[in-house]
């Protein structure tokens, strides 16, 4: 098997990365993952400097504590 290495120094990769469609994508997922995830959950999105970023994430401390005896947010993503 040969190795092949890659490399993306196009601007286009960029914009492609900050673009209105990959973070409309990227909210969709985010979107899943809450409502698997339940109550005390939320869900931040924002465009960095390299491409558009969506993080769901424990708001309170009991779905803190529901995530870290049960998984939950790692469970919401493999659904």
């Amino acid at each position: 098997m040969s190795n092949v290495l890659i490399k993306l120094h196009d601007d286009g990769i960029q914009e492609l990365l900050k673009s209105s469609d990959i973070m409309a994508e990227l909210k969709t997922h985010g979107r899943r993952v809450l409502a698997s995830a339940g109550d005390g959950y939320a869900m931040n999105e924002h465009t960095g400097t390299t491409r558009a970023n969506v993080m769901v994430y424990t708001a309170t401390a009991s779905a803190y504590k529901d995530n870290l005896a049960n998984n939950t947010l790692l469970k919401a993503v493999s659904t």
